[in-house]
């Protein structure tokens, strides 16, 4: 890395064709040594996990890239929710203008307390 580092920094000094070339060679050198690392230190982690689930899913808990986090959305006076439940509430409110009225009927007679099987 600190020989791509040097390069691209000889680089920006003086512009040429050649020290531009250099650079682009060691930087692909260099990502193709990460990716690598990378693989191999994935392929160790996953092998570690032969036999032991709760280390294997703590694992999958910490990579996951969707975050299980509700954000603040502007409800129908143009102020932010503070809480979840605001969220929701502003959420379905807002979704109730994409059904057809025999839906939004169905979902008011479930909610009804004479509905059968709801509580």
């Amino acid at each position: 890395m600190s020989r791509r580092n040097v390069a691209w920094k000889k680089y920006r000094e003086l512009k040429t064709k050649a020290n531009y070339t250099k650079y682009k060679r060691l930087r692909n050198e260099t990502n193709r040594k990460v990716k690598a690392d990378q693989m191999a230190y994935r392929k160790k982690i996953l092998k570690s996990f032969k036999g032991i689930p709760k280390k294997c899913y703590g694992y999958m808990r910490r990579v996951k890239t969707v975050k299980e986090k509700v954000h603040q959305v502007m409800n129908e006076n143009g102020q932010l929710t503070n809480t979840e439940e605001e969220t929701a509430q502003s959420l379905g409110n807002f979704s109730a203008v994409f059904l057809s009225k025999n839906v939004l009927e169905i979902l008011t007679q479930m909610n009804s307390p004479e509905c059968p099987g709801t509580v």
